[in-house]
């Protein structure tokens, strides 16, 4: 079971993806937005998994990916999430051991997947 942040001013979204990821036995808190983010992270202790949306209003992607790395450092294992193909998001957000890409709408099968694979990967050195 892991605790897992997603970032996605998409509520439908959140919510499909929660609900997958509650029944795989994982917690999960919802930001609609950086601001947000900042403000759920700032005193919580550090998840195990945040999920990314690139496009949102209030600073979007880069900004809440900037948000995770200030707090957690740039080992945070995250799922960079968009409606952008996995070129552009690579290109906004460098590949790392501990990141991958997903282009909306995703399966929830792969979504899974993907957390699997972040979850169970060795940490990189810092």
């Amino acid at each position: 079971m892991a605790d897992i942040v997603i970032c996605d001013d998409d509520r439908r979204y959140f919510e499909l993806a929660a609900a997958y990821l509650r029944f795989k036995g994982h917690r999960v808190s919802w930001a609609h937005d950086p601001t947000e983010l900042y403000l759920m992270l700032k005193g919580a202790k550090k998840p195990d998994l945040v999920i990314l949306d690139t496009q949102m209003p209030e600073g979007g992607g880069a900004e809440a990916a900037r948000v995770v790395d200030q707090k957690f450092g740039p080992q945070m294992p995250t799922l960079i999430c968009s409606a952008l193909a996995v070129e552009h998001q690579q290109q906004w957000f460098p590949p790392r051991p501990n990141r991958r890409y997903v282009a909306k709408p995703v399966k929830v099968e792969q979504l899974g997947a993907l957390v699997d694979e972040l979850l169970q990967a060795p940490p990189p050195s810092p």
